[in-house]
């Protein structure tokens, strides 16, 4: 997976078919060693319909306006968005995002 930022920034986090090996020992470990599985078929299905499910909400990626964005020389970061993502699994409802930045409609 490739990822194109806005300002020309290009990043390789690789391909998900790098780590297949890594995943067919962990069941050989799990089958011979009773070792536990790190994804099991339950956690993948949950983590696939949790993608799908956000993508029919919002198919199109959203880019956070400039004044939500905070940087420093080795990163950049939206103010907020953590604490607003665990809200989000909390209470399991989305933020929306407004004019001073993201909140959850009553």
């Amino acid at each position: 997976m490739i990822a194109q930022f806005n300002d020309g920034q290009i990043r390789d986090y690789g391909t998900a078919e790098q780590f297949q090996l890594e995943n067919l020992w962990n069941m050989i470990d799990a089958i011979r060693l009773s070792s536990p599985l790190f994804c099991t078929g339950e956690t993948a299905l949950l983590q696939t319909l949790a993608v799908e499910g956000m993508r029919a909400v919002q198919p199109d990626a959203q880019v956070f306006p400039d004044r939500m964005i905070s940087s420093d020389s080795d990163m950049k970061w939206v103010e907020g968005l953590a604490p607003s993502l665990w809200r989000a699994f909390d209470t399991a409802t989305l933020p929306e995002l407004g004019q001073e930045g993201l909140y959850f409609p009553s």
